[in-house]
């Protein structure tokens, strides 16, 4: 899993200036490369030019900002699940014309 480092610098004369580290699940090739950089780039400017290079490792600081987001979010899915283990589940019901669901008649 690589990880790449993108810059972008976008708005008039391009003066606004933004980067961060994004991961991939491959290795990015050629338009792959391109197709991944437009992705990641603000949405808010037309002109976004900027750059994608890959990286063996991150700064330290990046590591443990993404290991405690990573974490949190670890942690916030784990009380979504027990929160969905202890709903009960409606098995007797249908979906009516409209796709709203309704408790079948007995």
């Amino acid at each position: 899993m690589p990880w790449y480092f993108l810059t972008f610098d976008f708005g008039p004369g391009h003066q606004s200036h933004d980067e961060g580290y994004c991961w991939s699940d491959d290795v990015l090739k050629g338009e792959d490369r391109k197709e991944f950089w437009e992705e990641c780039a603000p949405s808010h400017s037309d002109s976004v030019v900027g750059k994608l290079m890959r990286v063996k490792k991150l700064p330290k600081e990046v590591w443990e900002d993404k290991m405690r987001d990573y974490k949190s979010s670890i942690q916030y899915y784990r009380e979504k699940i027990k929160i969905l283990s202890e709903t009960p589940i409606l098995n007797n019901c249908r979906k009516d014309r409209y796709g709203r669901r309704v408790l079948k008649k007995k």
